[in-house]
């Protein structure tokens, strides 16, 4: 790469300023260009927040919390549950988090 660029900031080029303004005089080309990048950004911080809810969830168990994966982590989405034990079989704390990535441009908005 030149001038210290890396692929990494490469990948974000299909999203430069002029990208969306050439999109921006068709409305299906905007939604789509809007859509790949709201995908892109979502699969880039699904991992993260995927660790950070392990490490919290982690911690929580170790002061007696029994928290399970409740919900696949999917498109921003995880949940975990604590269903308690079988003599006591009711669903004690849950924990989840969902993320939403919205993208627009200009007066578009197509989330």
């Amino acid at each position: 790469m030149t001038n210290g660029q890396t692929d990494q900031d490469n990948e974000w080029r299909d999203y430069s300023l002029a990208a969306f303004e050439r999109a921006s005089s068709n409305p299906e080309d905007l939604a789509a260009l809007c859509r790949r990048l709201r995908d892109d950004v979502t699969e880039r911080l699904e991992p993260t927040l995927i660790g950070l809810m392990e490490e919290i969830v982690s911690k929580l168990n170790a002061e007696g919390h029994d928290l399970r994966l409740y919900v696949e982590p999917a498109d921003g989405e995880i949940a975990y549950r604590d269903r308690g034990t079988a003599a006591q079989p009711v669903a004690r704390l849950r924990l989840a988090h969902d993320s939403i990535v919205s993208v627009g441009f200009g007066d578009f908005d197509p989330t």
